[in-house]
């Protein structure tokens, strides 16, 4: 016999009240271990404070991005499977996070603002990083200008891309493809 509903959330609120964890935290599992209350909880996780330290971290992560990948070129951070950059800001924010529950219990973040503030600045990181956009424009280059009757992309993979990143009839494709200095230099003339 399965339990209801009711002793479900009854036994999952003895465990919370038994394992409240971080300050802050347990409110979240209380509203969780009721019936309805996990939709609060999924409504309440993406807060204006979260985007907004969000969007502020974007930038300082792009500089980090660019200082790591391009400048310096003394890692790729984009390139693990877990962004070490991301971490880092990750663990900067759990230490302020622990501060503020010591001495401003008010202002301290839930799992979940963390949470989104992660992942907007790990989303931010992909779409700026080492093999995303620099590797994307070559590669709808070469799909194109490579393109023959033996290897059919242009049957194949031709129709898939979207018409407004591809460049149709022109030479640049076949000239981007062959990446050699004199098809760089057929370019200017």
């Amino acid at each position: 016999m399965t339990p209801s509903r009711t002793e479900s959330a009854v036994v999952a609120k003895s465990l919370c009240d038994r394992h409240p964890g971080p300050q802050g935290l347990g409110d979240d599992r209380h509203e969780a271990a009721q019936g309805h209350g996990a939709r609060r909880v999924l409504s309440t996780a993406i807060t204006t404070r979260a985007i907004i330290i969000g969007l502020a971290l974007i930038p300082f992560n792009a500089w980090w991005l660019a200082q790591v990948e391009w400048v310096r070129y003394s890692d790729n951070a984009t390139t693990s499977a877990l962004f070490f950059h991301t971490i880092a800001q990750l663990l900067l924010l759990l230490a302020l996070n622990a501060a503020l529950t010591r001495f401003a219990p008010r202002w301290a973040f839930s799992r979940a603002e963390l949470l989104v503030i992660y992942v907007m600045i790990t989303t931010a990181s992909v779409l700026a990083g080492h093999d995303q956009l620099q590797i994307l424009m070559s590669t709808l280059a070469v799909v194109i200008g490579r393109a023959t009757p033996e290897n059919q992309w242009g049957i194949l993979v031709h129709p898939y891309l979207p018409r407004h990143l591809v460049v149709g009839d022109s030479p640049c494709p076949a000239y981007l493809a062959e990446f050699t200095p004199s098809a760089v230099e057929g370019l200017g003339t």
